[in-house]
């Protein structure tokens, strides 16, 4: 049996908190609210007493599709929760689904004591935290602390995980534009980069703030090799320039238009597996998990080096010392070596069994 409707108390705060008190961005009392309705929460009583019409100003405002009614007294013989404390997401659905017969709440932090707030805000953050498989080496160590600080000061701002999206392609866009010229190779590159750090921050924005939704990661993804072609097209344009050789220009613009037919045979096996993370693709040499796979071998150590964000800091570094010959030819050999990949990919699994390979 399932818990479908519980109690939230939001009628008692302590130690300065309200409702309205925002923790990573959300309002302590719409935290607590998206927090279950995620966990698979279908009705919501809320007691808010003093509180009720603030309550309900901060809720209206993010519409959560959960059913909510509110109430003066509890007269419910229902499970209560409390919106001074924040659960642990996981747990939290475990605990609804298996109708609250576990050891004890899933509760990570009980703001109601003094001191919590700050470790729990401190927690949140360090959840952003992925494992390095799934962000890259450069990602990881370099991409993510960037985005982190630029999390930071967005996120009590309206601004959309969405927004921050169509952002970073603009950012790119305008990369792949000042790229194209020698004089402002570096500045193309540098934004190329940054374009990159907020492709991080979208993501943090939405899980901090529960806005994630499956447009979001597709949109997410298709910017992603779009900006690839956008920049490769004005890396081809430099290469014309530099070397005097209109030829190279179209190459360079064929392999961008390769690479994106390849990516768009990746989308349709990933929407097919029902995951949109392209890390995730089942490459023959990867095995079922790609290479977020936690079964690593070989050539998941291996996928790690062309990762976007890798190549990424690559191109910042020849730019930086005017090597544009190997930007243009790293980019072509990555454009034509994916086409390759995924012709070969799927030409192995027509003819061997899902079963048979690694």
């Amino acid at each position: 049996m399932t818990i479908k409707q519980a109690v939230l108390e939001a009628h008692t705060w302590k130690h300065g908190l309200q409702p309205s008190t925002k923790l990573a961005g959300l309002p302590l009392v719409v935290r607590t609210v998206l927090a279950l309705e995620k966990a698979g929460l279908e009705k919501l009583i809320i007691i808010a007493g003093d509180y009720e019409d603030s309550v309900k100003k901060l809720i209206a405002r993010r519409n959560p599709q959960i059913e909510i009614e509110f109430k003066m007294k509890n007269t419910e013989n229902m499970e209560i929760f409390q919106a001074d404390k924040l659960y642990d997401q996981e747990k939290l659905s475990v605990y609804l689904q298996n109708n609250g017969k576990t050891e004890e709440k899933p509760v990570l932090y009980d703001l109601g004591h003094k001191g919590q707030f700050k470790k729990t805000s401190r927690y949140l953050w360090s959840t952003l935290k992925k494992p390095i498989e799934n962000d890259g080496v450069v990602a990881y160590y370099l991409g993510r602390p960037l985005s982190r600080i630029v999390s930071k000061i967005l996120i009590n701002t309206s601004i959309t995980p969405n927004q921050v999206t169509i952002f970073s392609f603009f950012a790119a866009l305008a990369g792949a534009y000042l790229v194209a010229t020698p004089s402002t190779v570096i500045a193309g590159a540098t934004l190329y980069w940054v374009s990159f750090v907020f492709d991080c921050v979208d993501g943090e924005l939405a899980r901090l703030k529960y806005q994630g939704s499956r447009t979001g990661q597709w949109l997410d993804t298709i910017i992603d090799d779009l900006s690839t072609v956008v920049f490769t097209v004005g890396l081809s344009f430099l290469a014309g320039r530099t070397f005097g050789n209109n030829n190279l220009v179209i190459l360079g613009i064929v392999s961008a238009l390769l690479y994106e037919i390849s990516a768009i045979f990746v989308y349709i096996t990933l929407a097919r597996m029902n995951v949109v993370d392209t890390a995730q693709y089942p490459f023959f040499f990867l095995g079922e998990g790609g290479a977020a796979s936690e079964d690593k071998g070989f050539f998941t150590y291996i996928a790690y080096l062309f990762r976007r964000d890798v190549i990424l800091f690559i191109h910042l570094v020849l730019a930086i010392f005017s090597l544009f010959k190997f930007m243009f030819a790293i980019q072509l050999l990555l454009n034509f070596g994916m086409t390759l990949l995924t012709l070969v990919d799927k030409l192995v699994k027509l003819v061997v069994k899902p079963g048979q390979q690694r």
